[in-house]
């Protein structure tokens, strides 16, 4: 029996609906392992650090979510959201800040703490030095934390903010939009990253297009930040930390719906 063409209006409207709908999950529940004063860690914008001088530093911040597979060329998944920081003060240099900023996308590989994790970090620039991008792809029995450089190989340097352009703008209050996306493809992992100073539109870690051809892992579940010591910083305060993955299984859902109903139509 064939479907009347105006019985598969609402029914393909609603597929669409859903799929258009379909946003990324705000990270909640984390956890931070060095004893570094912290609130609101049941919502997607986290505050590390109490005021006092260096109160934020050497904070490890992580936090799980749903399984994402990028198993399949196409599908994505991106990190994103904002760090404000309060009280850098380590005086200007070449690339006394670089590194001390951290983020990235991670499986935990069957860890119950934050140690031996497989996937991707990046880092800030500072001056005339690019941030750096790492893969985490050699954790086994190391013992090394998720933004550690050990267990993990070097796979790039992007875009530095320039000669005499700090991380610390001078300012007392920085305020940084991250993003890390990572994109299945045919060759491998294509890595797009992203550390803008709102203030002044510079970008401290701008990698794009970059594409890993030794991928390590496909399926993500942790994401994870590191405030490393030399920032000396005094608080910092995260904003809406969201994960997005593309395509969404909703959306895939209602393609194949809408491709089914085209079938018994016809």
């Amino acid at each position: 029996m064939k479907i009347k063409s105006t019985h598969l209006v609402p029914v393909i409207s609603a597929a669409v609906l859903a799929a258009t709908n379909v946003q990324g999950a705000l990270v909640t529940g984390w956890s931070e392992v060095n004893g570094v004063p912290s609130a609101d860690f049941g919502t997607a914008s986290p505050t590390l650090g109490d005021g006092n001088e260096g109160s934020a530093d050497t904070a490890r911040l992580y936090a799980s979510f749903d399984s994402i597979s990028l198993a399949t060329v196409g599908s994505t998944i991106t990190l994103s959201g904002s760090a404000t920081f309060t009280g850098i003060s380590k005086p200007d240099g070449t690339n006394v800040l670089r590194d001390m900023f951290r983020l990235g996308l991670f499986n935990a590989n069957g860890s119950t703490d934050d140690t031996e994790w497989l996937g991707y970090w990046s880092a800030n620039g500072d001056g005339g030095v690019g941030g750096r991008t790492y893969e985490r792809d050699v954790p086994q029995n190391t013992g090394d934390t998720f933004a550690s450089t050990g267990g993990a190989s070097l796979l790039a340097t992007g875009t530095a903010p320039g000669a005499g352009n700090p991380f610390d703008g001078g300012t007392g209050i920085d305020t940084y939009n991250f993003s890390m996306t990572l994109e299945r493809v045919a060759t491998g992992m294509q890595i797009d990253t992203s550390i803008i100073r709102t203030s002044d539109s510079l970008e401290f870690g701008g990698l794009s297009n970059f594409v890993d051809t030794s991928v390590s892992v496909s399926d993500f579940n942790r994401v994870g930040f590191l405030l490393g010591g030399n920032l000396n910083v005094d608080t910092v305060q995260f904003n809406n930390i969201t994960v997005v993955p593309e395509p969404s299984a909703a959306l895939l859902g209602g393609l194949g719906l809408l491709a089914l109903l085209r079938r018994r139509r016809n």
